[in-house]
C-alpha cells in the first residue's frame, strides 16, 4: 500500500489545542498541515517571495500619485486611497493564488494611508489659514469702521432694526447735544427731546427696514440746555 510512496507519520492532541485554522480546509491538525506543506513542495507549488524591487516600485508609484493629487479635494483623495488599497490587496491575492508569489503589500498600504493622512492635514491647514485670514480681514474692517464711527463729524446713531432702540451713538453727536452716551443708549429716537419733532418711531423703523439706513440733512435739533442747532 505504501510501497514507493513518501509517508508522514505524526500524532495530534486535540485536547492540547493542536488544531489550526487554514484556508479552504477549516481546522487541521499540525501533522495535516505539514503534509499539505510537503505536498506543495513536492509538486512545486511552494510560494516564493516577490523581488523587493517590485515593492519599492509600488511605493514609488503610490507616492507619485499622491503627490500629483495634492490639489484634489480631500474627499476625492479618500476615494482614491480606498481604491488604491483595494487594488493593492487584489494584486497580492492574485499573485499568491495565480503565480505562487507572495507580494509584501504592507508598505503599499502604509504609503497609501500616509499619503491620505498628509493630504487631509494639508487641506485642514489650508482651511485653517483661510479662516484666520478672513477673520483678520473682518477684525481690520471692524476696527476701521469703529475708527470712522468715533472720529466722524456727522452725528451717527445705530438702532436695533426690530425695536428702533439705540444700540450705539458716536461721540460727536452726544457731545453736540449735551447728553451722555449712557443717557441715549436703549432709548428710541422719539424718546429723546432733541428728536421729538422728527417723524414717528414707526415711520423711521419702516424706512430703516426698507433701506438699511435713515439720513437727515439740515435737521433742527434741540440740545439738552434748550438751545436750537441745525445739523
Amino acid at each position: 500500500v505504501v510501497a514507493g510512496k513518501d509517508v508522514l507519520v505524526g500524532a495530534t492532541a486535540a485536547q492540547l489545542g493542536d488544531h489550526y485554522p487554514v484556508p479552504v480546509h477549516g481546522f487541521l491538525a499540525g501533522v495535516e498541515i505539514q503534509a499539505l506543506a510537503f505536498e506543495s513542495l513536492v509538486l512545486g507549488r511552494a510560494i516564493h517571495g516577490a523581488d523587493p524591487l517590485w515593492v519599492l516600485l509600488g511605493v514609488a508609484l503610490i507616492s507619485g500619485a499622491m503627490l500629483f493629487s495634492r490639489e484634489a479635494s480631500w474627499r476625492r483623495v479618500q476615494l482614491i486611497g480606498v481604491a488604491a488599497a483595494g487594488g493593492a490587496l487584489a494584486i497580492g491575492a492574485v499573485a499568491q493564488i495565480g503565480f505562487a508569489t507572495a507580494v509584501e503589500t504592507a508598505p503599499w498600504l502604509a504609503a497609501i494611508g500616509g499619503g491620505c493622512l498628509l493630504t487631509i492635514l494639508r487641506h485642514a491647514r489650508a482651511q485653517t489659514r483661510s479662516v484666520l485670514r478672513h477673520r483678520a480681514i473682518a477684525v481690520r474692517q471692524r476696527a476701521l469702521m469703529r475708527g470712522v464711527f468715533n472720529d466722524s463729524f456727522d452725528g451717527i446713531l445705530i438702532l436695533d432694526v426690530n425695536t428702533g432702540r439705540i444700540t450705539d451713538v458716536n461721540p460727536y453727536l452726544f457731545h453736540l447735544l449735551g447728553f451722555s452716551r449712557a443717557e441715549m443708549m436703549g432709548k428710541t429716537v422719539g424718546e429723546l427731546s432733541p428728536f421729538k419733532d422728527i417723524e414717528s418711531n414707526k415711520v423711521m423703523l419702516e424706512r430703516l427696514q426698507a433701506d438699511g439706513y435713515v439720513r437727515y440733512e439740515d435737521l433742527p435739533l434741540e440740545t439738552r440746555d434748550g438751545r436750537h442747532i441745525a445739523v
